[in-house]
């Protein structure tokens, strides 16, 4: 990493790269304001470890004049601004139900995967008995199809409210809900 034949705090802009982690660019952007150690020698142009750490991890943003800190803070309000025009719009979505909050919407939907677990499981024990009477797969196919196709409406028509529903359910603070279930 560091040239044998000088001194120890000697480093080439390439080897300052792989001990920092910094690009190309950066180093040599930061090191415009000193003067290397050693240039165009066998190893390059070489500047003193010493010298260069501190430009290399001061902060790239650090202020130089009065305008410089005026852009900081103007940029600074603007971010604070977003972020406030978009809690603005995220409340306004749920005072006008067009957003539900996510604690709600985890509890129906593991109550609707639930329910579809328990009445899949419960298939095989209410067809067993007619299935077996059956002879020809067909049959035995045709049959397992309508079991399905009946579970699966009555999960439909008897799921626990609707999306309209829901989010009329939905407190605006993401607290519990009193949401309708039969």
């Amino acid at each position: 990493m560091k040239s044998q034949s000088f001194s120890k705090y000697l480093y080439s802009i390439n080897e300052l790269m792989t001990l920092t982690g910094k690009s190309f660019r950066t180093i040599k952007k930061r090191l415009e304001s000193i003067t290397p150690e050693q240039e165009n020698g066998n190893c390059g142009t070489l500047y003193d470890l010493r010298k260069v750490l501190p430009l290399l991890y001061r902060p790239s943003a650090e202020p130089k004049s009065l305008t410089d800190y005026r852009i900081l803070r103007d940029k600074s309000e603007a971010r604070l601004a977003e972020a406030k025009a978009q809690k603005l719009r995220l409340e306004v979505g749920l005072m006008k139900k067009k957003l539900v909050p996510l604690e709600i919407a985890e509890k129906e939907w593991a109550a609707l995967v639930s329910t579809f677990r328990s009445r899949m499981l419960a298939l095989p024990s209410r067809a067993s008995l007619i299935v077996h009477d059956l002879e020809t797969p067909q049959e035995i196919e045709m049959t397992l199809k309508e079991f399905i196709h009946e579970a699966l409406t009555e999960l439909s028509s008897n799921a626990s409210i609707t999306s309209k529903e829901f989010i009329e359910h939905s407190p605006l603070d993401g607290t519990s809900s009193k949401v309708k279930t039969d």
